[in-house]
């Protein structure tokens, strides 16, 4: 059967400044700090959102690419992908994630197998959850619930 739905929850929780904590729900993963670069009031102490979007892009196209490349024979002795992000302001002078350009390089293991390669670059992209949901445009509701402190 299958996978029909998958839920996971992330917390995330105020440091200090524009530092924040993100805790996931998987036991074995630790923690990850989350802060703004020092041009927009941060410190720099860890990746910002735009870092880890264009992580979670390049990570599950990886993925997708390395699982399609397996199932067709291939022997894949290393791979990374090199993702850049563009930031721009928009019409209301917002910045902007307006661009992401990913290359992927395997290295495989016979020249063989790079003919077996253009099959999976057919098809990769569209197993990409995280690149296609984006793609698409995600249904994202916001609800800001305050409470005083006891």
């Amino acid at each position: 059967m299958k996978l029909q739905k998958m839920e996971s929850r992330t917390t995330i929780q105020w440091i200090d400044d524009l530092k924040f904590k993100a805790e996931f729900d998987l036991p074995d993963v630790d923690e990850l700090i989350m802060d703004e670069p020092v041009e927009i009031g941060g410190h720099g102490k860890g990746p910002n959102a735009e870092r880890l979007i264009s992580a979670a892009i390049g990570d599950c196209l990886c993925a997708s690419l390395l699982f399609c490349l397996k199932k067709s024979g291939v022997t894949v002795k290393s791979m990374k992908a090199i993702v850049n992000a563009t930031v721009e302001r928009n019409d209301e002078d917002l910045l902007r994630l307006r661009k992401i350009d990913v290359k992927i390089q395997p290295i495989v293991g016979e020249r063989k197998d790079i003919n077996k390669i253009e099959r999976c670059q057919n098809i990769f992209e569209k197993y990409c959850i995280a690149t296609e949901s984006l793609k698409k445009g995600i249904e994202i509701n916001v609800e800001v619930v305050p409470k005083v402190e006891e």
